[in-house]
């Protein structure tokens, strides 16, 4: 088996996305030679159909945890997009020795026993169990929540057709952190500020100042992986 020669990137999607939607960034790193890999969280896009009632935060830890396991990858890259960053400090609890760097891009940063829905007030909570699928699912958001517009042309229809709805179990289970929280200035955070509903993850943003995290800012939309492709893949090898 060939020696790993770059170090590899391990990127993990949002709510409602897949792997897919790190397409065209994925190709952009491996052209400059190192291996990518893009899970599929358990639940959403194509293993929709593998979610359940009990699939939450923990359940998608484990799917990248194993993926680091199993593919034996040692100083990877691990970027944790919106919901996946939640996912990734998860990540980087569990199995931090086999991580060389931590990318938050415009991510959900949570404290130890937090969970994505902890603020949410009783009425949109309400609501959001009443829009269930399932009894477990909840619909996907429209792209322009994304901050990808009509007038991205055909990435606007690439996302839309592809977005599916996910676990609510995800948003609901508190984070469980064996180590703290991180507090290291080599993690990134990379903040989207240049598009309408680019501020979706603002709390995040505060809270990587809080904890001297760098930041660099990104003049596009939330889903940078679609709208600016070419400059989110420059800024991570540029991380390095």
């Amino acid at each position: 088996m060939a020696m790993q020669s770059k170090a590899p990137f391990v990127l993990v999607h949002g709510a409602w996305h897949g792997g897919w939607c790190w397409r065209i960034v994925a190709a952009a790193l491996r052209k400059a030679g190192h291996p990518v890999f893009t899970p599929t969280l358990t639940g959403m896009g194509s293993r929709l159909h593998l979610g359940r009632a009990d699939t939450g935060l923990n359940t998608h830890i484990e799917d990248v945890a194993n993926v680091l396991k199993f593919e034996e990858l040692k100083g990877a890259v691990l970027v944790g997009h919106s919901y996946g960053g939640a996912v990734c400090q998860g990540v980087f609890d569990r199995v931090g020795s086999q991580i060389s760097k931590l990318i938050m891009l415009d991510a959900s940063v949570l404290d130890d026993g937090e969970s994505m829905t902890s603020k949410s007030s009783p009425e949109m909570m309400a609501g959001a169990k009443a829009s269930l699928i399932d009894g477990f699912k909840l619909p996907t958001w429209p792209p322009e929540a994304f901050g990808v517009l009509p007038e991205d042309g055909w990435v606007y229809d690439w996302v839309k057709r592809r977005l599916t709805s996910m676990p609510f179990g995800s948003l609901t289970t508190p984070l469980a952190l064996k180590n703290g929280d991180v507090t290291d200035p080599n993690v990134l955070f990379i903040n989207c500020n240049g598009r309408p509903f680019g501020d979706n993850s603002r709390p995040g943003l505060q809270k990587a100042k809080a904890r001297g995290w760098t930041v660099q800012d990104l003049d596009t939309g939330h889903d940078a992986m679609v709208t600016a492709p070419d400059a989110l893949a420059n800024m991570l090898l540029a991380a390095l």
